[in-house]
């Protein structure tokens, strides 16, 4: 046993790299992250509104994302699991 319930906070931290994990196995790991740039400077998803990453689901959900809008969703979606582990630590939950 780990110490104070590492293990289950490490799990949800680290569940947008499981989620991404399991959408790249839908492909059997035949998948591209990057989109395809535009002329404007930003992005268009690669498989269309099928969604194969975390990246695509980001590229899909606004109009037209640019790099930048892209790192900041990811990085945000982070931050919340991060936020919901120490919530349910300090709530005696984990």
């Amino acid at each position: 046993m780990v110490t104070g319930q590492a293990e289950a906070f490490g799990l949800i931290i680290f569940m947008p790299w499981i989620i991404e994990f399991l959408l790249h196995l839908r492909r059997k790991f035949k998948v591209s992250d990057l989109g395809i740039r535009q002329k404007d400077g930003s992005f268009k998803a690669p498989y269309g509104s099928r969604v194969y990453s975390l990246t695509h689901l980001v590229m899909n959900m606004k109009k037209k994302p640019t790099e930048t809008d892209v790192t900041l969703y990811l990085s945000i979606l982070e931050a919340c699991f991060v936020v919901l582990a120490f919530l349910l630590k300090f709530a005696g939950l984990l």
